[in-house]
């Protein structure tokens, strides 16, 4: 059981405008990284209304039928994913949507394509 005399007070959530500080410089972040990495025809970033979306070119950061990340994107990866973890991760979440090419597949790792993708 915890005791509640020894939980941190809870984090007040912040304000919308805040919030939307917040995404502006994360995206201004991501882009410069896009741009230094020569990712543009491979990632883009989109403030919507329900935040920041960054789009990856599936078959730009994964081999075509596995769910190995290519070595040549890993620091283009790790890069993005500091951003992402610079938030104040108590009035974010991230939710990562999963694509990929419509080539069938049929291998020991992954029968079909409804094993690959998540």
């Amino acid at each position: 059981m915890n005791n509640p005399a020894l939980l941190p007070p809870p984090t007040p959530p912040l304000k919308k405008k805040t919030l939307s500080n917040h995404l502006e410089l994360a995206r201004s972040k991501l882009d410069d990284l896009i741009k230094r990495g020569g990712l543009k025809s491979k990632t883009r970033t989109v403030l919507t209304v329900t935040g920041l979306m960054i789009e990856l070119a599936g078959l730009s950061f994964f081999v075509s039928d596995s769910a190995d990340i290519r070595a040549s994107m890993e620091s283009s990866l790790i890069g993005l994913s500091q951003v992402i973890l610079s938030l104040p991760m108590q009035s974010y979440k991230v939710e990562i949507e999963g694509r990929n090419d419509n080539a069938p597949i049929n291998t020991t790792a992954f029968p079909s394509i409804w094993e690959l993708t998540p």
